[in-house]
């Protein structure tokens, strides 16, 4: 299929429902949307690692193999990718 073709056959309707849905299913698990999901670390350990981590001192992979998880995991909790739920005392 060319561009071109490709063009032709888009309708030009944006569907926001739809495009909701779909983000939904890429979305990572929580506990909240999995009633069977466990989370990997206590909101204990991520306010801890968020301190330690915005600090400076520490490397998200020096982190994730204290908690024996993986560099990705460490890098979407600081981002507030997840454990958005999760916050400190202000």
């Amino acid at each position: 299929m060319t561009a071109t073709e490709r063009v032709r056959g888009f309708t030009g309707v944006y569907d926001a429902d739809e495009h909701r849905e779909m983000a939904k299913r890429l979305m990572k698990p929580t506990a909240a949307r999995y009633p069977g999901f466990t989370r990997q670390l206590t909101d204990d350990q991520v306010l801890d690692i968020r301190q330690r981590y915005a600090t400076g001192t520490v490397t998200q992979a020096q982190l994730a193999l204290e908690h024996g998880v993986s560099q990705s995991t460490i890098g979407d909790l600081v981002n507030g990718i997840t454990y958005r739920d999760v916050r400190g005392a202000s």
